[in-house]
């Protein structure tokens, strides 16, 4: 089978070359950029490089605009696990070029390729997310989309300001108390005693927003709901195709 399929491929390339030297209507210029890019573009598919090659092929067609190296440039995008690209190439190299070799098998393989496309779910072609973002799209470590509840950092901020409250009025209250002592002793007036109550009330103030701030919000966490979304990993299959480049210049 892969014998027959590499002479098949030969015999395109050689047509495909033949049809491009006889073309007056192609720039010359153009025609030996296209041969180049192309050329650089099989170098690299042979050596893996398949991104490169993927670039070239693309230059290859936008210079020549020959459709056959649709199937170059989809043969890339399906061995670099972009799937709904490769589908669209392949979809668009069946329209666009006539009397295709071997076409119920490449219309298999392209069916083979949307079956691949729903059993990872990700977008079919022609689905607005569709893209190499979609394709190449890896969620190995997703941010939880959860956290602490907006009712937990509220109280505890409330909290804490109660404390500091209680702090600094708790030590007024304590050098308040001990000038007293050495002025008046226990025969203070009330006016004197007056700021000592003052600082004392509102630290016990304090005191209490800060403990039931903190209670507040560890209450709140705990019956918060978790809202984190399951991990979901986008499958990715590496699976190489025997099948290789069909156009050659």
């Amino acid at each position: 089978m892969e014998e027959i399929l590499n002479a098949r491929f030969v015999a395109v390339m050689a047509a495909l070359g033949l049809v491009l030297s006889g073309t007056p209507a192609l720039a010359q210029t153009d025609d030996e950029a296209a041969r180049a890019h192309f050329r650089s573009g099989t170098a690299y598919f042979e050596r893996g490089d398949y991104d490169a090659a993927l670039r070239e092929f693309q230059a290859s067609l936008e210079q020549s605009g020959r459709a056959e190296l649709l199937y170059n440039i989809a043969s890339c995008h399906e061995r670099l696990d972009h799937l709904a690209q490769a589908v669209e190439a392949f979809d668009r190299y069946l329209r666009e070029v006539p009397d295709v070799q071997g076409r119920g098998a490449l219309e298999a393989r392209v069916d083979r390729l949307r079956e691949r496309i729903v059993a990872s779910g990700r977008p079919r072609p022609g689905d607005a997310t569709t893209g190499a973002a979609a394709d190449n799209t890896r969620v190995d470590d997703p941010t939880p989309s959860g956290g602490v509840p907006a009712l937990s950092w509220i109280s505890w901020s409330v909290g804490a300001a109660g404390l500091v409250a209680f702090g600094v009025f708790g030590v007024l209250t304590v050098g308040e108390h001990s000038d007293l002592e050495s002025t008046c002793g226990t025969a203070c007036s009330p006016d004197q005693v007056s700021s000592l109550e003052t600082y004392g009330l509102v630290a016990d103030v304090g005191l209490a927003v800060g403990l039931v701030g903190a209670a507040v919000g560890v209450v709140s966490l705990l019956v918060a709901p978790d809202s984190r979304e399951s991990t979901t990993h986008a499958r990715v299959l590496l699976r190489r195709d025997r099948l290789g480049l069909v156009v050659r210049f």
